[in-house]
């Protein structure tokens, strides 16, 4: 995938497009378990003394997560052909998205205290913790109503991100590339956000460091993470998919 390179616009207009189009999809199918598949990959660093070493983890992950905390998670990993089939008990996940506001300023102070990643954070720019919270609520229930899917994007506007326009994800779909930069981790990192533009749903996420790696061992700009958001759906049992 070609990583945007160029300045971008202020990205209020075209979120608040896709908010729109978001709240106009059928509503989401009646289902015990939330069901969501996604490609993922991650850049794990070891220190060892003076020798870094850096390894890409690369991984598909299917769930299964119920609004009580019960479900199924199954990880396969590239390195090996490792599978990691696991259920979760009850009580063990945060709320679900059936809990969280659809107006967007009680969402978006909501979302600065969102349970699965602690209180607000002082340190983190607003801007970004709500990009990294709404990844976070997505990656929990897949398919969430079209109500709130269309509320984050409405409080994302008002959030200071930047428009790249359409690109091309990493799964061949087209999406709109949206972003927000800030080196709160002390090294200068690049969040974005691809958006389907007929769905409103959300394709991809990912972390790029744009100016220096520090003393990781890679050369920027390099992804230190992304998450492709395959299949989502809600279903009845926690060992059927949702139809595609």
């Amino acid at each position: 995938m070609q990583l945007p390179s160029a300045p971008g616009q202020p990205a209020k207009a075209e979120l608040l497009r896709l908010a729109a189009v978001a709240s106009r999809q059928p509503a989401v199918t009646a289902g015990r378990y939330h069901y969501l598949k996604r490609r993922a990959w991650y850049l794990n660093t070891a220190v060892a003394g003076q020798s870094v070493t850096s390894q890409l983890q690369p991984q598909t992950v299917e769930q299964w997560l119920a609004d009580d905390g019960s479900g199924r998670i199954v990880t396969a990993r590239d390195e090996g052909g490792t599978v990691d089939a696991h259920r979760i008990e009850k009580g063990a996940r945060t709320p679900s998205a059936g809990t969280l506001p659809t107006d967007p300023a009680a969402l978006a102070q909501q979302l600065l205290g969102y349970p699965s990643l602690g209180q607000d954070n002082a340190g983190i720019p607003n801007g970004v913790e709500r990009v990294e919270r709404t990844v976070d609520l997505l990656s929990t229930d897949g398919a969430v109503p079209p109500a709130l899917q269309a509320a984050l994007w409405r409080v994302l506007a008002a959030s200071q991100l930047t428009n790249h326009g359409v690109i091309i994800d990493r799964a061949g779909r087209r999406g709109v590339a949206f972003t927000v930069d800030s080196a709160y981790t002390g090294l200068l990192t690049r969040y974005m956000l691809i958006i389907d533009p007929t769905t409103g749903r959300l394709l991809d996420y990912e972390q790029v460091l744009t100016k220096t790696a520090g003393k990781l061992n890679v050369r920027v700009p390099a992804v230190i993470a992304y998450e492709i958001f395959l299949r989502a759906g809600n279903v009845g049992s926690d060992t059927v998919r949702p139809q595609a």
